[in-house]
């Protein structure tokens, strides 16, 4: 049986991807925040914002989560960050030398995958923006409590990857 998120508080979630030297591991505080914005109701609108941390040669580590705000556009099925206070959040983490590493958002699912809605938005995000790394993270959250409620994609042009945690 999956240990739930928020009882697993002494460790984090590590993901890793054939293709990559590099494994990608979420905070137990980044890890709680997804958790808290589960859409565990029928009526729970989507929540996400951005991700935010370090990066080396063996490791990327998620240590921050930003977001949902009331500015946000929010529906059951679908979110899109405020692009003003999202850049607000980038500006202020990257001054205390944390690195942007992504966005995420929630999925009215046990095991969330990404739609071609969230891939089509991911290629575009991936597109437009300039970065201090060559590749941007996806997460996804589910309403489950297990690691397995938490996807994880990579993107860099038009290649997008999904990882596998444990």
């Amino acid at each position: 049986m999956a240990k739930s998120i928020i009882e697993d508080q002494d460790r984090a979630l590590v993901f890793y991807h054939v293709d990559f030297e590099q494994s990608v591991e979420i905070s137990d505080g980044a890890l709680a925040h997804f958790h808290r914005h589960r859409q565990r109701r029928i009526c729970a609108r989507e929540a996400g914002g951005q991700v935010f941390g370090t990066v080396t040669a063996a490791v990327v580590r998620v240590l921050e989560a930003y977001g949902p705000r009331r500015t946000d556009e929010r529906t059951r099925t679908s979110f899109r960050s405020d692009p003003v206070a999202a850049q607000h959040d980038i500006d202020s983490c990257t001054e205390r030398g944390l690195v942007y590493l992504g966005e995420w958002h929630t999925h009215p699912e046990p095991k969330p995958n990404a739609s071609p809605t969230d891939l089509d938005a991911f290629t575009r995000l991936l597109g437009r923006s300039s970065l201090r790394m060559n590749t941007l993270l996806l997460l996804i959250q589910g309403t489950g409590d297990g690691g397995d409620s938490l996807s994880l994609y990579s993107g860099r042009s038009n290649e997008i990857k999904q990882w596998t945690n444990g």
